[in-house]
């Protein structure tokens, strides 16, 4: 079997994030491209293997990633909290594997930058008040909560650098394309979730998502 793959050049020049971003790009394509991730169905581990190799990249990159500001204690210095990647990277790494169109590479580094960013959350140092590290709650929703609604499902509310509390539902920080959003999420609730969701359309309708606002930042 011969496949053919289109890679970006890569310019020794180049900046720390587009070096991490072609590397993963490259990774995850050839999953794609060999049509290993056919077999994901199947095989937990090649799911867990192959969008590993996402991951790493984004940790590797800056482990803190982009900071949005936002934290769950506005009495506290954001160095002393976990910086919390709210658009998971190995779940996102799973969405660009199921919709091929973000391998275009233009909408893919703007995916890779989005999954950057991070809010700054109670971590283990804030266990014992929180009965838990708030980072760890929070990975454990992948099959039962949305994204979006994660931090309200935990009560984890959040606040501006001025300790103004803002909107807990989680929103991209970066601009993808304008249909983004609403794909992975509608993605989300058919592949990941293992229950339905307890948050309905009429719960979304109440509290509409402002793309223009948040696309914006």
């Amino acid at each position: 079997m011969k496949i053919t793959i289109d890679i970006p050049d890569i310019d020794t020049n180049e900046d720390r994030l587009e070096t991490f971003t072609k590397t993963s790009y490259i990774a995850l394509l050839a999953v794609y491209s060999t049509g290993l991730w056919k077999n994901r169905k199947w095989d937990n581990l090649l799911v867990a293997s192959t969008t590993r190799l996402f991951y790493d990249q984004v940790f590797t990159f800056k482990k803190d990633g982009f900071r949005s500001g936002y934290t769950s204690m506005p009495s506290e210095l954001v160095g002393s909290l976990t910086a919390d990647h709210f658009l998971s990277p190995q779940t996102v790494a799973e969405f660009i594997l199921d919709t091929p169109k973000y391998f275009d590479y233009n909408l893919y580094r703007k995916l890779f930058k989005c999954c950057c960013s991070t809010h700054a959350v109670a971590g283990k140092k804030f266990k014992d008040k929180f009965e838990g590290d708030q980072n760890i709650k929070l990975s454990k929703l992948k099959r039962t909560t949305l994204t979006k609604f994660k931090y309200k499902e935990l009560d984890i509310m959040l606040y501006d650098e001025w300790g103004n509390e803002v909107d807990n539902i989680i929103k991209p920080i970066e601009y993808v394309c304008d249909e983004f959003w609403e794909e992975y999420c509608e993605w989300e609730n058919v592949n990941i979730l293992d229950v339905p969701s307890k948050y309905n359309k009429s719960f979304t309708q109440i509290r509409p998502i402002n793309l223009e606002q948040f696309y914006s930042c």
